[in-house]
């Protein structure tokens, strides 16, 4: 059997990984290539990507509904002017004598540290103390509430034709050839860019969303109370981490840049975050069992599968998969961002002449 490829493109020179700059691009059909638009024309363009997508879409709670940030509350100042003699000791005269000048001093304050493990998607932890006591909890989603880091994936393909020959055998023993045609998927480019740097260090807002049927909604405090009390050996406890952004007006001016230096096939354009979660789960044994690859493995083989998993479904619980939201926001702005990274982009993109 032999292919014989129809590529209409299969002689063009093929550019290295690296971006090439702005004066290196051949111009097209021998034109000069027009500098790329501005933003705010490629904004208001109409056409969408085969694939654009931002993660963690939500709805934000209005100002009335969102009743605690992510700024722990501080002590209350319990010492007062009025105080003229200790409440403990006793007097020899004129000497204050110390009832605990005998005892050793006590031992110096440290919060608990949980233990956890770091993964790309973010923080997971097993630790007890957490799984039970709910102020414990409510520190721990603080202290893990970091930035969450982001990309920028732009991907590139085009489709062609290719045909395969294959030999039948007739009943009288001769042999024909026969074409068969086939469509192939060809990538032309696939990069990302990190946007990381310009996350905010501070987050802006971390609340639980307002329920939707009946527009209420708890506390942090209280949603890591009703994790704790839960005896579950399922239960799970998850907070997503969301970046503000106009993920749509930006993916549309740079795909109408593209479009304007002349490449016209398929494009995806998607913004993967990492570090964008913090998930607590239940301490139990048989939580660890339901989550080994050899369980699972087991469960395909021997089909128990279908046993184990609709059980699985009905045992578990989920607090603030979808309620919990670490809100943040970026230093620049989708404008000021395209002006400063619109060459580089357009530099990695292998144009194609429709």
């Amino acid at each position: 059997m032999v292919d014989h490829k129809l590529d209409p493109y299969e002689n063009d020179d093929m550019r290295s990984a690296s971006a090439p700059s702005v004066d290196d691009i051949e111009p097209i059909s021998g034109h000069s290539r027009a500098p790329p638009p501005s933003y705010k024309v490629g904004a208001e363009s109409q056409e969408q990507p085969s694939s654009a997508s931002a993660m963690n879409s939500w709805i934000r709670p209005s100002p009335n509904t969102t009743n605690n940030k992510h700024v722990p509350i501080e002590e209350e100042d319990l010492e007062s002017d009025d105080v003229e003699a200790p409440l403990l000791g006793s007097t020899v005269g004129d000497v204050q004598v110390d009832p605990f000048r005998d005892l050793p001093p006590p031992p110096q304050y440290s919060p608990y540290r949980a233990t956890y493990k770091q993964k790309g998607k973010g923080v997971v932890s097993r630790d007890d103390h957490i799984n039970e006591d709910g102020e414990a909890l409510y520190r721990f989603l603080l202290d893990h509430n970091s930035p969450p880091a982001m990309e920028i994936k732009v991907h590139g393909t085009h489709d062609v034709t290719k045909w395969r020959t294959e030999t039948h055998h007739n009943s009288d023993g001769t042999t024909r050839e026969e074409q068969h045609p086939y469509t192939e998927e060809v990538v032309d480019f696939d990069f990302k860019i990190d946007v990381s740097q310009y996350v905010s260090p501070v987050c802006s807002n971390m609340f639980v969303q307002p329920d939707t049927e009946t527009g209420q909604s708890k506390s942090i405090r209280e949603l890591c109370d009703s994790y704790v009390r839960d005896d579950g050996f399922f239960k799970e406890l998850q907070m997503q981490k969301y970046i503000e952004w106009n993920y749509k007006e930006l993916t549309q001016a740079i795909l109408y840049a593209m479009r304007c230096q002349g490449y016209h096939y398929n494009v995806s354009i998607t913004f993967p975050l990492h570090n964008y979660r913090v998930t607590v789960k239940s301490k139990s044994k048989w939580s660890q069992v339901a989550e080994s690859k050899w369980v699972k493995a087991l469960l395909i083989i021997t089909c128990l599968w279908i046993f184990a998993v609709p059980a699985y479904l009905m045992l578990r619980k989920r607090y603030g998969h979808k309620d919990l939201k670490s809100e943040w926001n970026m230093t620049i702005s989708e404008e000021e961002w395209y002006r400063r990274h619109v060459h580089e982009i357009l530099g990695q993109v292998k144009y194609r002449q429709v």
